[in-house]
């Protein structure tokens, strides 16, 4: 269980740090044209990661809620299950991403549609990570205070990501 853990919280880190880059890089496109062809099969690597990412959280959270020497706590599953919510949510702003760059005039146009889908996406990765940081630092055996640096930092920059998407015109 602790290596499929560790391999699912280095998965995790990979995503998180391509995440970042990748809303830099679309949050730039917005001052900039001609950046967001930038890449694309680095986009579907990640998106294949996001899928293992996935199928290691069900290997964990199976082993985690059969374990019969240290059953999860009551506060643990509530744990699990807004983990499995906020990464939902994350999830399906994700496709609506996919769908509104992969098919561009398939969903209904509303002013400023860009944006908003950054700042949906953004505001999930956000919730996803702040609620999913603790386990993260956890399994990666990164103490408390990198713990809380590392939380900051994150929060920090989709904050200066949000404020640049909002002042983009």
């Amino acid at each position: 269980m602790e290596k499929l853990r560790l391999l699912n919280a280095l998965v995790a880190s990979a995503i998180a740090v391509f995440f970042l880059a990748h809303s830099a890089l679309g949050t730039a496109s917005l001052f900039a044209e001609g950046l967001t062809n930038s890449l694309p099969w680095l986009v579907w690597i990640m998106l294949g990661a996001a899928g293992a990412h996935v199928l290691a959280s069900v290997g964990a959270t199976a082993l985690m809620l059969t374990d019969t020497e240290r059953p999860p706590s009551s506060r643990k599953k509530r744990h699990f299950v807004l983990k499995w919510a906020t990464g939902a949510v994350l999830a399906a702003a994700i496709a609506v991403h996919l769908f509104y760059i992969l098919c561009p005039g398939s969903l209904p146009v509303f002013p400023n549609q860009t944006k908003v889908s950054f700042l949906l996406l953004l505001a999930a990765l956000a919730w996803h990570v702040g609620i999913a940081t603790k386990s993260l630092a956890r399994d990666l055996g990164i103490g408390k205070r990198t713990r809380d640096i590392m939380r900051a930092v994150y929060v920090l920059t989709i904050f200066v990501l949000v404020v640049l998407v909002l002042v983009a015109s």
